[in-house]
């Protein structure tokens, strides 16, 4: 395939990105009527084939282990699926429930929702609420609503600093900026606005105590761990889906997909200021991008294809293998 050049703007802080006064637009909702809204689906158990990606739907990831890479997903009929992308021959979680675009999936370090460490998985809902699952010491947890009015697919992080906690989910409200909410001590804070336009049908894409958006000048931004960087610095390049970002040994990789649907990469160091120019790594994508790093070991990114089904490369940074199907 042709390379075509993304737009490589400058760098510029857009920390002066002002939080908009303007009510609570993502207030919380009474959660017991809204159960309707996500049927829980079949049991984990039942884990036959499961339908293909819905088209266009970016998927989220979150590694665990070298041996253990969470990959979730929404299909065709809108359900849930989790598959572990380190090991390709396991079949399909299903996990049910009705989303509104993909899934964000993050690892919750251990003593935060249980002994030890477990994966969540959150969505938006048919109602537009925000709705969350995870693992427990038996099983799973049911589907739960946890309010607000999203416009976006969320993104989730974990181990921030500051304000944000071991648990954070991001998305973008009907004022079209970010807002988020922090689990800590055992509940749910309230919704807080932290500002950012986001390009309207594109949403954050989180992961490893960052979180990257596609502004409405299509240009993708980073936000940086709070205390290091708390404002959000513009990469440049022009994309019109929800990117992905991971932290790798030498930094911080942004993912894009490109105007020419490729995936493209730009590097970063901490604090977030890119430190090369964007890169190429070809592919026909018809999705946002998702990727994570196993720690001290390998960089994933997914991406649907053409043919609608995952994709991915993998190695050790900034090493990554060719195309793969998942």
């Amino acid at each position: 395939m042709r390379s075509v050049k993304m737009n490589g703007a400058h760098g510029m802080l857009v920390s002066s990105w002002k939080h908009r006064a303007t009510k609570l637009l993502l207030a919380m909702l009474a959660g017991g009527s809204l159960l309707a809204g996500l049927a829980v689906g079949p049991p984990a158990s039942a884990a036959a084939a499961p339908p293909r990606s819905a088209p266009g739907v970016t998927m989220s990831a979150a590694a665990r282990s070298a041996s253990t890479v969470y990959l979730a997903y929404t299909a065709t009929n809108q359900a849930v699926y989790v598959r572990n992308a380190a090991q390709p021959g396991q079949a399909a979680i299903a996990l049910g429930g009705r989303l509104i675009g993909g899934p964000a999936a993050v690892v919750v370090p251990a003593g935060v929702l249980s002994p030890g460490a477990v994966l969540a998985v959150l969505g938006r809902g048919t109602d537009n609420a925000l709705w969350w699952r995870h693992q427990t010491a038996s099983g799973w947890s049911g589907w739960q609503s946890l309010g607000g009015t999203l416009t976006s697919a969320p993104g989730a992080a974990a181990d921030m600093t500051d304000q944000f906690g071991a648990l954070n989910v991001f998305a973008r409200g009907t004022d079209g900026v970010i807002w988020y909410r922090v689990f800590g001590a055992g509940a749910w804070r309230p919704w807080t606005p932290l500002g950012g336009a986001v390009m309207a049908g594109t949403g954050p894409g989180a992961g490893n105590g960052l979180f990257a958006i596609a502004n409405p000048d299509r240009h993708v931004s980073v936000f940086g761990r709070i205390g290091m960087n708390n404002g959000y610095t513009d990469f440049g390049g022009l994309t019109t889906a929800t990117p992905g970002i991971t932290r790798t040994v030498p930094g911080v990789e942004v993912f894009a997909r490109g105007l020419d649907n490729a995936l493209w990469c730009r590097p970063s160091m901490l604090p977030v200021a890119p430190t090369g120019p964007w890169t190429s790594l070809g592919g026909r994508l018809t999705s946002g991008v998702t990727a994570t790093t196993v720690p001290g070991g390998k960089t994933y990114a997914f991406v649907l294809g053409t043919d609608n089904n995952i994709w991915m490369r993998m190695g050790t940074w900034p090493s990554l293998g060719g195309w793969m199907r998942l």
